[in-house]
């Protein structure tokens, strides 16, 4: 007889009535579904067409994988004996600190602080030119503040250094710590969307008010009673930008003791609706700050595109100012190694000249004519190089692509993945999912077999032309140095250089490349069961994780852009049921073998041997997948996994459009089935 499947471990947002003892009968499913009748906004629709996104992130982050139980967590559920407690005075402050500290975690999230980590600090002497200027002095002045209203708004060309001076100018103001001093620093190359969001920006900047020492028991308090009602169950709800706006309207006018300034940068790196409406809301902010006497001061940064008016304000255009000039030609002189001759004199201000004010332009240049140096090249070879480059950024660009021809395809996959991957993938991920690009190799699936870090970071530089990075954030990534260089990989010049190096440029083709990449490293990986722990198969197995996540991501991406996933799919299906693995084609998933993976991963028992692939996509809301697969209407109302049918599953994550896409299609809105008996629970429920 078949054993039934594994009790699962209701975590998260579901409740005590499920960490009985096996032995012990099942709660009744409406208790279950609704233990105290609280339906206050738990759910969220996931999109559809980031499917990286919700593989790594937001699947992750679902409550049915979150392992964490009540004595895990420091912000878990209370029991009714801590709800009694809280109504005596002498515990009254326990409680509030538990609610503080589940709401104060709560506005966190990966790489908040990646951007500022990784921007370039200035070079001695260099950025002083801000500190002297008229408007910047003007900004500070507290008795210029009805002119200006404490706005500064520094603009420059893409690459120009814009970041470094904000960093910069952050540290100058830091100096005095009379001086409370917030910041976001937008990030479109950023794997979390709240890097790039208003959202996140107004995240970060209350998480930043809330760790200030000085005032932090009065706020920690008031912020715990302002956001007392988002706290239920243990969980917190999702934020919203106008409450968060509301609670930093609140500490600026509480501000009195100390200045309040507020740092953003890298406008342009967000969607500019949302720019908009910020720089309204600031504009209030300072307005309001202005007429009550409240020193409060706001400086901003962006490219000159897209145009947003304020009014009132100090603009700073960077390209024009003489200190920056000045700190071009110190960065040129530090760098460059030849020798100082008056030919080599020339040499820098023709390099400044040409440069016109643009940061990165110089510094991809240099290393280029030190190379030339270094290699016999004369004076005049270095002239006629720096004759031969264009002044601006896309033809550089394209000059560098160009300089090597032997490695260009290993230069055009390596950009394919920073370009196209779920997620930012780390050095080890990176050369792994190099070696699994290329056919011909013999892939080093283990860590152990991998270069070093300094050599593996060497390669990665050396492959990609200087073109990107290894952040310094933790865990380190590999990005590209500059959002102009994703730009220019984004636009047409990136196809052409895949189709001259005989890769076809098309997105869907890319991903399902990348799918046979996962695939490969997937099915040649050892199994799990000789690992001690999950931690001892990712040390060993570094892609794995990558590759079982974001395998079904890249196949629904390769099929909404054409490239047609049915052989795939068929094969998954006949090819996943039971048995041994051994002989595994890469181009074949054993679903059997996927699922283990994915259990390993998952931290608790995710799918059984009933868990179809139909089940699996469903959960993951991968329609292009579900559509390519055409399942009759029996199918999507047969049991496919712990929700019971696909339909079930597709309810509990909130993924509408295939919701609707079942509906048409067949699916019984009155199956009694699965863990929460009915559509309709399952769908209030989560």
């Amino acid at each position: 007889m078949a054993q039934p499947p594994l009790k699962r471990r209701r975590v998260g947002k579901q409740h005590e009535a499920d960490t009985s003892d096996s032995g012990s009968s099942p709660s009744p499913p409406l208790r279950h579904a609704f233990p105290s009748i609280n339906i206050w906004g738990t759910a969220q629709i996931h999109q559809g067409d980031q499917y990286g996104t919700v593989s790594e992130q937001q699947y992750s982050s679902h409550p049915r994988t979150n392992t964490a139980s009540s004595h895990d967590e420091p912000f878990a559920r209370p029991s009714r004996l801590a709800v009694r407690k809280a109504s005596n005075p002498t515990h009254r402050r326990d409680f509030l600190d538990l609610v503080y500290n589940a709401l104060f975690k709560s506005l966190t999230f990966d790489r908040m602080d990646a951007r500022h980590m990784n921007v370039a600090s200035a070079m001695p002497r260099t950025c002083k030119w801000l500190f002297e200027h008229d408007d910047f002095i003007a900004w500070t002045d507290k008795d210029q503040r009805v002119v200006h209203h404490g706005f500064l708004w520094i603009k420059g060309k893409p690459g120009s250094g814009k970041s470094t001076i904000m960093k910069e100018a952050m540290r100058w103001v830091k100096r005095n710590e009379s001086q409370l001093v917030i910041s976001f620093f937008f990030n479109a190359r950023g794997s979390h969307q709240l890097e790039k969001s208003t959202l996140g920006l107004y995240r970060s900047l209350v998480y930043q008010l809330l760790q200030d020492s000085s005032r932090s028991s009065r706020l920690r308090d008031s912020f715990a009673r302002h956001f007392y009602s988002k706290y239920r169950s243990g969980t917190v709800e999702d934020w919203s930008i106008n409450e968060l706006q509301d609670f930093i309207v609140h500490v600026a006018k509480d501000c009195r003791e100390r200045s309040l300034t507020i740092f953003i940068d890298a406008l342009d790196e967000c969607d500019e609706k949302e720019i908009r409406d910020m720089v309204s809301f600031l504009e209030d902010l300072t307005s309001h700050a202005t007429s009550s006497g409240m020193d409060l001061k706001v400086c901003l940064s962006s490219r000159h595109y897209p145009h947003i008016s304020i009014r009132h304000g100090l603009p700073l255009i960077v390209e024009q100012q003489i200190g920056h000039q000045h700190d071009l030609i110190a960065y040129i002189q530090g760098k460059l190694v030849a020798a100082n001759t008056t030919g080599m004199i020339q040499l820098r201000q023709d390099l400044c000249e040409k440069a016109a004010g643009i940061f990165l332009w110089v510094v991809l240049v240099i290393p280029i004519l030190n190379e030339i140096y270094d290699h016999g090249g004369t004076l005049m070879d270095m002239k006629q190089y720096l004759r031969t480059i264009p002044g601006e950024l896309k033809g550089l660009f394209t000059n560098i692509i160009n300089r090597h021809v032997s490695d260009k395809a290993e230069f055009s996959v390596l950009i394919k993945w920073i370009l196209y991957s779920s997620r930012p993938l780390n050095p080890i991920e990176l050369h792994l999912a190099l070696q699994c690009s290329d056919n011909d190799a013999t892939v080093c699936f283990v860590a152990g077999e991998v270069p070093e870090a300094d050599a593996l970071v060497r390669r990665i530089l050396n492959a990609s032309r200087g073109l990107t990075e290894v952040t310094k954030a933790d865990p380190p990534v590999v990005q590209f140095i500059h959002e102009t260089v994703r730009d220019f990989f984004f636009q047409h010049e990136f196809s052409k250089d895949l189709e001259s190096s005989g890769v076809t440029a098309v997105v869907g083709q890319i991903h399902d490349e990348m799918k046979v990449c996962c695939l490969r490293y997937l099915n040649s990986s050892w199994e799990l069961d000789k690992f001690a722990s999950c931690q001892e198969v990712e040390r060993q197995l570094p892609f794995l994780r990558y590759a079982v996540n974001s395998l079904f991501c890249h196949a629904a991406l390769a099929q909404e852009h054409g490239v047609s996933q049915r052989n795939f799919l068929v094969q998954a299906c006949h090819c996943g049921c039971r048995g041994s693995v051994q002989g595994s084609h890469a181009g074949k998933l054993h679903f059997s073998k996927w699922k283990g993976h994915s259990n390993s991963f998952g931290g608790c028992e995710q799918y059984t041997l009933n868990t179809t692939l139909l089940g699996v996509l469903s959960e993951k809301g991968l329609l292009p997948l579900i559509v390519c697969m055409c399942p009759p209407s029996s199918s999507i109302n047969e049991l496919a996994g712990w929700y019971g049918n696909a339909f079930f599953a597709a309810c509990a994550w909130g993924h509408v459009a295939l919701v609707e896409h079942f509906l048409a299609n067949g699916a019984d809105v009155n199956a009694i089935q699965g863990s929460h008996d009915h559509a309709f629970l399952i769908a209030v429920y989560h």
